[in-house]
């Protein structure tokens, strides 16, 4: 009979899941433990890659570190429960992007970014980076306004229109179907754009 190993560092209400040299620990006490959950500790297990989403930081952005209302604590708390790898950067103090970054976030920036920091985020782009651009009406998009000629996109700033009778807020657009797209596809419900801008 084979002997089985017995781990009397794991507490009961936790079930440890090993792969290979990698291992993640649910805790049955926080989670329904079902089907999903059980996929989320999976996932990320075999999938393995030391690529990193980035916010860019120092321009007064959303924290993704410091709860409140407008912070991305939530939106951190999720990704890094299905295995992504987050972290934050001041591109002027860094001086680089990375190499390992899988997608470089810029959010709303009330500050305006530094010649310098606008240059390393072009770098990024002409070497096949990807970028999740985030701009409200208190952007400073004025200090980004290379990044919108290399990309090819303009914005008016303006915020765009309610398009449904029963929405009555001007700062609110409502889309209440989509092109046929791949990525739009399996997209069913209202989707709700509040302070949108085109």
């Amino acid at each position: 009979m084979p002997n089985r190993e017995t781990h009397t560092d794991v507490p009961a209400n936790r079930l440890q899941v090993t792969y290979k040299d990698r291992q993640k620990t649910i805790d049955l006490a926080q989670s329904r433990f079902n089907e999903s959950a059980l996929y989320q500790a999976l996932y990320p297990l075999m999938h393995h890659s030391d690529h990193w989403l980035l916010f860019a930081q120092g321009h007064g952005e959303r924290s993704i570190y410091t709860p409140g209302p407008k912070s991305y604590t939530y939106l951190f708390a999720l990704l890094k429960e299905n295995g992504s790898f987050i972290s934050s950067v001041s591109l002027k103090d860094a001086g680089f992007i990375p190499d390992n970054t899988q997608i470089l976030v810029l959010s709303p920036n009330p500050s305006p970014f530094l010649p310098s920091e606008v240059s390393l985020i072009q770098q990024y782009l002409n070497k096949g980076g990807n970028l999740l651009w985030l701009m409200d009406s208190k952007s400073n998009k004025d200090s980004l306004s290379p990044l919108f000629s290399q990309l090819g996109i303009s914005t008016s700033g303006r915020f765009v229109a309610p398009n449904h009778p029963g929405l009555h807020d001007p700062n609110v657009g409502l889309v209440t179907h989509y092109p046929d797209h791949p990525v739009t596809a399996s997209l069913e419900n209202v989707s709700i754009f509040p302070h949108a801008i085109d």
